[in-house]
């Protein structure tokens, strides 16, 4: 930044500290206010210091961070390097860069050429290093590589405990039964629990090691420590509010005592009788302040407003009854009494029950079992969690401390630096400390840490994130466990990203909404406000935009169903929808003018959960408006996904009669119900028992004549394929082949398309032999895949649908909050109910057993969800903090209140509950006047429809995700198509072993390059198949860039990198159509194939080889005719190398007759081949006969 712009920065003394090297610092950094950047510099200014560059380690928690950080600096590098004009913004940067290269030059380092040196990892890749250094501390096999998904390996090391039941071991015998006992002998329940609980045992193995004996009585009296505690501290705050106002509690007493003595008494308080002072503060005298809480407050935890003879005040002529509601009125008037009291009530017991102990002891019995099956399921499927990973590098650190690991080139952490340190983990908060354990907390020694984060955007405790963490460091410096390392906290205001016309608001608000003088206990952080860089305040930069709904109470009396308290909520979901699309609408033009121009414009419809997104995304496909839906729509609830599992388990199953059915109604077949009927609706049993395809065959004569054409097609398809099942290896093939030969992609859009083809590679990659195609894991694999998104939008251009928490570090032009006053769906029941929190004694776990079916929720496990819940709803306020964040120039929230009577109230547990004590006023101004009742017996006229507009227009192009009916005389084209091909290879045979050849490595960015190259050429393909002019394909060149462009950032490449490697596959392609060799290979023929796989037999193994391009034309390039079947392979490197060609062929021969030999199985001996490489980066085909 220019040193103008300095001045202007309230911050900029904080910003210029947090790059003091000498120092290790602490930094709040809001939203928007740069951290990503300041963490950049302080890593080019220590590099510009350290001897090597390992040196310097920075810890981030995501991929795509490290991506982006690792970006950042290469490029100030580069820029540095390559005398790039930089802004004038930048000139703190470039010095330091430069000073950062300097170092590098100097040491040789060559950081450009050699950017793996550059130590920037996830928190998991730094777990898994340490690990695998020392592999046996670590019990942790090298060959073990980590999973994303582990459900299915909880799930089965749970399957393998609950089948040790009735087995010799009598101790898990007993556990498990009594498991049984308490879930109704539920053995799909008690699986599903101990499934749940296997995620997490790195939190709960801390009252319950998972090896080595265990006191039981000792783990007792630690879990009961913490229910002690906290009747303790309430009690003794209760106990100190009250004692100081002696004359209320003297009055208090003596009216308690008076009102014990009433005959009619209905609330039991009989122990206050005779008390002449406040009962004791210990966990004894608990029942007593439950008799007071029950004397002052209502069932419902309110403060009581009358007294009578129920409640030990009859009317009789002494004063009595005035006294108490007199005293009433003036206890209400003390600040904090009535939470303490509601507190009093909802305390949990000092100890256990025998029963809850026994069965405690009973589950973690089981669970620790359960932990010793899944290591043993590690070791065979040689997956590993990163929970184990995590436990392994501690055990390592824990046993050799980080002075012990060993390194490459004996170099140490000198430099620590920490992103999103408000996301970090208890587990992950002890394993820094322990890295950082021989550091001394004297500055002279040279080491430094530095964490940034924001508190306000802590958000991820599902996670087990604990947002107490950056308070606790912030007050007392980071604990190693040795000693305390001081730490200087720094506090950024500056807010790059929203205009003033919406930091101005959310300040305002979320100063209401956040507490002040937070509780780090519970969870809860102050508001830190933040000033805006971009003084603009538009008007409308910030709207509410109100809804009211009547509950059921104001409508049908105080009778009405619980359940139905919102009467016309599907009227206010419309209205909301119809809102979101208005604004939506009103953004298009601006939409359509950026990708035209290739800027950057986006409008973020961010709820809480996806299925708060549901109603507006189909609105948006009816209305043909295209979107970018991120992770939001499952693939399995695709209707072509549906139709593909139909499809997959008839074939596997003739008398799997739902799928059968299903096939029928299926679009490429599309009976009417009534046909369907006609052929298998029967109450005759044998009929019934009777397979789909045998009623078909017995009953079609029933059915009109276009319908049997319809069914006489599907079942001769199908039958071609049964018969030919066996003659192949590769499942995927096979069922890919019968889905086209039933028309399958002719049913679906482009959108559809490319689900089904993700479909088939997950089949063959799950079940490539089709065993695993009906079981479990086949079903997880299909709920962990999304719909892809709409090929016309992309993260930089568009309309964009997306949970909060996917939002998060993200930015956008304009932000669609709907859905405030929905709840998200709460989580299954677990095991045992257990929280982690940090007291001032330090870290304690509650822990809580699930109670029996059918039993009420006891007052333990009430007490632990309470604690869980208040720490839920501090994180909503967050959640809101980060959604309302995203915005740049517009925001805008949507949100439904109950009218009840003649007051509005919002839903608890809801984000506008969370918002309300802020908004409530915007509400309450804005609601409509009741309007009066319609006359009745007069029928209104309906609203007349809205006639087409030029914003219609500009939405009619849109891609629309649509499944069609296919005619009934439709038939299959000649031409071959991109489809999974299989043959019989058991005679294979090269001097190379196939499972030697070994494609070469790049880096993720030429990786990627080269995917979306081949992708490109794909398209390009198919787009001329279609009868598009090859000479128009570039004329579309700013679609196909932005497809491009999202597929390098699905790839997972940073945006800059991401838009490289766009730039340069376009370039690809211009070249290739520019080339008359590549205009011949990229021609579409009747006998061709595009990214076709060919799986065959090399020594009794099934082997996939995937062939970027084959077709029929004549011996030479340039030459048409059929005599030789070419098979092309495209190389994205353009060295400027002599001799570079002469060395591919070299490298690639063998793999591409390896393809020949494949094709000549398949199409004979006699076919002449012609093996080619093609580099359209340097116009060049190279190719040999074979």
């Amino acid at each position: 930044m220019t040193r103008a712009s300095k001045t202007i920065l309230l911050d900029q003394e904080a910003r210029d500290q947090a790059l003091d090297t000498t120092r290790s610092i602490l930094v709040q950094a809001p939203a928007g206010s740069g951290k990503t950047e300041l963490l950049t510099m302080r890593f080019l200014k220590l590099l510009a210091m350290v001897e090597e560059p390992e040196q310097v380690l920075a810890i981030t928690f995501t991929k795509a961070a490290t991506a982006e950080m690792r970006h950042r600096i290469l490029s100030k590098l580069e820029q540095v390097r390559s005398n790039e004009a930089l802004s004038s913004e930048d000139f703190q940067a470039v010095a330091l860069a430069r000073a950062a290269l300097a170092n590098s030059n100097q040491r040789g380092w060559r950081l450009l050429e050699q950017s793996q040196r550059l130590n920037i990892q996830t928190i998991d890749s730094l777990c898994l290093g340490i690990a695998h250094q020392m592999p046996l501390t670590a019990r942790l096999s090298g060959t073990l590589e980590p999973t994303e998904n582990a459900q299915p390996l909880y799930r089965d090391a749970a399957r393998r405990t609950l089948d040790q039941l009735g087995g010799s071991d009598v101790e898990l015998n007993a556990a498990l039964t009594s498991l049984l006992t308490l879930r109704d002998s539920n053995l799909r329940d008690c699986e599903s629990l101990l499934t749940g609980m296997l995620g997490t045992r790195d939190q709960w193995m801390r009252a319950f090691p998972l090896a080595g004996e265990i006191d039981w009585e000792q783990a007792r009296v630690k879990l009961e420590a913490p229910l002690q505690r906290e009747i303790g501290k309430v009690l003794n705050e209760a106990h100190a509010l009250l004692s100081s106002h002696p004359m209320m509690t003297a009055e208090l007493l003596e009216l308690a005592d008076y009102a014990c003595n009433s005959t009619e008494l209905k609330i039991d308080i009989k122990l206050l009788a005779g008390l002449q002072e406040l009962p004791g503060v210990s966990a004894e005298f608990i029942q007593h302040w439950h008799c007071l809480c029950d004397l002052l407050l209502t069932n419902e935890g309110q403060p009581r407003k009358r007294y009578d003879i129920t409640t030990g005040f009859p009317p009789k002529k002494n004063n009595a009854k005035q006294r108490m509601n007199l005293l009433v009125g003036d206890l209400t008037k003390i600040p904090r009494l009535h939470g303490l009291l509601v507190d009093i009530r909802n305390l949990p017991p000092a100890r256990y029950s025998e029963q809850q102990w026994k069965t405690l002891r009973s589950m973690f019995t089981a669970l620790r079992h359960a932990a010793v099956e899944l290591n043993s399921v590690f070791a065979e499927r040689g997956s590993v969690d990163f929970v184990e990973i995590g436990m392994a590098a501690r055990a390592v650190l824990l046993g050799i401390g980080a002075e012990g690991l060993p390194s490459d080139r004996g170099t140490q952490i000198h430099h620590l630096l920490i992103d999103e340190f408000q996301d970090t983990s208890r587990r992950q908060h002890e394993l820094i400390a322990l890295l950082l354990q021989s550091w001394t907390a004297d500055a002279e020694d040279g080491r430094t840490f530095f964490l940034v984060g924001d508190p306000m955007q802590s958000i991820y405790m599902f996670r087990q994130a604990d947002v107490e963490l950056f308070d606790l460091v912030r007050r007392q410096g980071l604990n190693t466990g040795k000693r305390m390392l001081p730490v200087k906290d720094l506090h950024l205001q500056t807010n790059f990203r929203s205009s003033a016309g919406i930091v101005k608001p959310l300040n305002s608000i979320f100063k209401i909404i956040f507490p002040h003088n937070a509780n780090a206990e519970a969870a809860a952080v102050d508001f830190l406000p933040g000033v805006a860089k971009n003084m603009n305040q538009s008007p409308g930069a910030y709207q509410v935009h109100p809804d009211y709904v009547e509950s059921a109470k104001n409508l049908q009396g105080d009778d009405a169903d619980e359940d139905d308290r919102s009467l016309h909520a599907g009227e206010a979901d419309q209205g909301e929808t119809s809102r979101v699309l208005e604004i939506i609408h009103r953004h298009l033009p601006t939409i359509e003018a950026a990708q035209r121009d290739g800027k950057e414009f986006t409008v973020a419809v961010l709820a809480r959960a996806k299925n708060h997104l549901i109603h507006i995304a189909a609105a948006l496909r009816e209305q043909q408006i295209p979107f970018r839906a991120i992770e939001l729509e499952n693939l399995g609830g695709r209707q072509e996904i549906l139709d593909l599992q139909s499809l997959t388990r008839a074939l596997l199953h003739p008398m799997d009669r739902i799928a059968w059915l299903a096939l029928l109604r299926a679009p490429w077949c599309a009976l009417e119900l009534r046909e369907i009927h006609l052929l298998c609706g029967t109450d005759d049993r044998q009929r019934m028992e009777a397979s789909v395809a045998r009623q078909i065959e017995e009953r079609i004569c029933l059915l009109t004549e276009e319908a049997q054409r319809r069914v006489s097609r599907l079942t001769s398809v199908l039958q071609t394929a049964l018969r030919s099942r066996y003659s192949q290896t590769s499942f995927a093939s096979w069922i890919e082949r019968t889905w086209r030969s039933l028309g399958g992609a002719a049913c679906v859009d482009v959108t559809g398309y490319e689900n089904a083809l993700a479909y088939f590679r997950m089949l063959e990659r799950v079940s490539p032999d089709g065993i695993g195609a009906m079981g479990e894991e086949f079903s997880d694999q299909l709920n962990r895949l999304f719909a892809r998104p709409d090929p016309e939008t992309s993260e930089r251009c568009g309309i964009q649908l997306m949970t909060i928490h996917k939002a998060k570090g993200l930015g956008f032009n304009v932000v669609l909050l709907p859905g405030l006053h929905k709840r998200a769906q709460r989580d299954a029941p677990s095991l045992i109910r257990y929280l982690e929190r940090t007291t001032g004694e330090g870290i304690e776990l509650l822990a809580a057993p699930i109670d029996s079916k059918g039993e009420d929720t006891s007052a333990l496990n009430r007490w632990v969800q309470l604690q869980r819940d208040n720490r839920e709803a501090e994180e909503r306020k967050r959640l809101l903090y980060v959604a309302c964040t995203r915005a740049r120039e517009e925001l805008h929230l949507f949100g439904t209140a109950t009218v009840t009577n003649s007051t509005l109230s919002s839903k608890p547990g809801t984000l506008l509950n969370t918002a309300w004590p802020a908004l409530e006023p915007v509400f309450v101004s804005r609601r409509p006047l009741p309007v009066a009742e319609p006359i009745q017996g007069i029928l209104a006229f309906p609203p007349p429809a809205s006639s087409s507009s030029i914003l219609s227009a500009i939405a009619a192009g849109a891609a629309v995700s649509t499944i069609q009916r296919l005619p009934a005389n439709w038939s299959r084209q000649t031409f071959l198509s991109n489809v999974t091909k299989t043959v019989s290879n058991t005679a294979v045979t090269a001097d190379v072993p196939v499972q030697d050849q070994r494609r070469p490595q790049g880096a993720r960015s030429s990786r990627t390059l080269g995917t979306v190259v081949h992708a490109l050429f794909e398209r390009s393909i198919s787009l001329r198949r279609s009868g598009l002019p090859g000479s128009q394909l570039l004329a579309g060149s700013p679609r196909l860039y932005e497809q491009a462009l999202g597929l390098a950032r699905h790839e997972g490449l940073t945006p800059g990198d991401a838009e490289a490697c766009a730039k340069l596959s376009m370039k690809a392609l211009r070249f290739a159509l520019e080339d008359e060799e590549g205009v011949w290979i990229l021609t579409p023929r009747d006998e061709d194939g595009v990214e076709s796989s060919w799986t065959g037999l090399v020594d009794g193994v099934a082997r996939t080889l995937r062939i970027d391009r084959f077709f029929r034309a004549g011996a030479e390039p340039l030459s048409e005719g059929s005599d030789c079947l070419w098979i092309i392979d495209y190389k994205t490197a353009a060295p400027n190398v002599s001799g570079f060609l002469d060395e591919e062929q070299l490298i690639y021969r063998e793999q591409l007759e390896s393809y020949g030999r494949m094709m000549r199985l398949a199409h004979g001996d006699e076919v002449k081949l012609r093996l080619g490489l093609y580099y359209p980066l340097l116009k060049k085909l190279l190719w040999w006969a074979a």
